[in-house]
């Protein structure tokens, strides 16, 4: 049991608020604390304590490390078009670090996807949006995949897509992922040189 501090008391009654601060080794990233609470009373001659072992407390996570990301598709350096699809953006996402033993993150909660033409990004509508136009991608606390809808594509342009993730700590990925690929909807042209024609 460790005392608390910035508590007062009012008319021989600690009130209601108190603060304890945390040292290093109650702030590893992938831990699991359990926090409890006991009071004393002002009672001579040495006050009574409540019994805190008898409390379920509550439990929570720290985790300062970030998610990653995967994007599969588009391939990077891929070629898409009429004949070779791309109607979803997806990918794969997961928390940090692993899970395992007594080892816990805190899940990814969202994932966002960033879509630029070289000229402007995806905002939802158009492509008018600027490098904060992040746009949320179908994901659920516990997936292993996510995608998102992928905007109409131009003939002839080239894009990048950007996958990052989000966890309940707040940590955003740092390392985003990144993939290019270029849209084309025109049919080669072929012409025959030799033998020539009679």
């Amino acid at each position: 049991w460790a005392n608390v501090s910035n508590f007062a008391t009012k008319s021989g009654t600690q009130i209601s608020t108190f603060t304890y601060t945390t040292s290093a080794p109650e702030t590893i990233s992938g831990k699991k604390y359990l926090i409890k609470t006991r009071s004393v009373d002002n009672a001579l001659p040495s006050g009574n304590a409540e019994n805190g072992d008898t409390k379920t407390g509550y439990t929570i996570v720290y985790d300062t490390h970030p998610p990653t990301t995967n994007i599969s598709m588009p391939v990077d350096d891929g070629k898409y078009g009429p004949s070779k699809t791309l109607s979803s953006i997806s990918g794969s996402a997961w928390d940090n670090p692993t899970v395992g033993g007594s080892v816990f993150n805190t899940d990814v909660s969202s994932v966002q996807v960033r879509i630029y033409n070289y000229s402007g990004y995806w905002n939802g509508t158009n492509w008018s949006g600027d490098s904060s136009s992040w746009r949320d991608a179908n994901w659920y606390i516990g997936a292993s995949s996510w995608s998102y809808t992928a905007p109409p594509f131009a003939d002839g342009t080239k894009y990048i897509v950007n996958a990052r993730g989000l966890d309940r700590a707040g940590n955003v990925t740092v390392a985003i992922s990144t993939n290019n690929f270029k849209y084309d909807t025109q049919s080669p042209t072929s012409t025959i040189k030799l033998p020539n024609q009679q």
